[in-house]
């Protein structure tokens, strides 16, 4: 009787392979062998057995079944384990693509926060108060005109900041809505100005000069 020995990993049979050279979808073929335990080429083969009536190793003449990829394009024959051995590499060559996508990704995220926190939170930027000398509604409400040139006024402002830690700090008022501003405060005085004429009108002269003028 003679002895039987199969190599086929379950793997091979339960999903598709692919061709290294090609990316041909990659076929399995089945090769038979017999070789004698005493020859000379039975040093390369695998006789061990789990079988009961073996003993554990099979002698004399055993037929030796394996399964090979075979390309239909190529027509190349890959062994199961240069298979694997390849699968693996392959693998690990997305996985080592996707950490250096994945590495840029927070690069560049973590690049865009640093610079988010240095515009809203390290930079130079100070407290603004606003001086009008009118109710605003009156500013900006109704177009004024005026009075050398007749011209549309516009809004500017003089600005001075002041340190509430100066001693010059008693002459302003630090409060902001409903906060007290510390550190650099700038201070800006409202006024119409006339571009034409470079004229500049403090708010009430000019509601003064308005009623007047009615």
């Amino acid at each position: 009787m003679k002895n039987i020995k199969y190599t086929a990993p379950i793997g091979m049979f339960i999903k598709k392979h692919y061709c290294p050279k090609c990316s041909n979808i990659l076929t399995t073929h089945k090769i038979k062998k017999i070789v004698n335990s005493e020859s000379e080429e039975a040093k390369d083969f695998d006789f061990t057995s789990d079988a009961i009536d073996a003993m554990g190793h099979l002698v004399g003449d055993v037929e030796f079944i394996r399964y090979v990829y075979r390309c239909g394009n190529c027509d190349i024959e890959i062994i199961n384990s240069d298979m694997i051995k390849h699968e693996r590499e392959k693998i690990g060559k997305k996985e080592r693509s996707w950490h250096k996508t994945l590495g840029l990704i927070l690069f560049i995220l973590s690049a865009v926060v640093f610079i988010l926190f240095f515009i809203f939170f390290k930079s130079d930027k100070i407290s603004v108060k606003n001086y009008y000398s009118v109710n605003p509604f009156y500013v900006y409400l109704q177009k004024h005109y005026c009075p050398q040139c007749n011209l549309v006024l516009k809004v500017k402002y003089d600005s001075k900041i002041v340190n509430s830690n100066s001693s010059e700090a008693k002459d302003y008022n630090f409060i902001i809505g409903d906060s007290t501003a510390r550190g650099d405060v700038e201070f800006r005085t409202n006024f119409f100005f006339c571009q034409n004429c470079e004229l500049g009108i403090p708010f009430d002269e000019m509601k003064k000069y308005e009623k007047e003028k009615e």
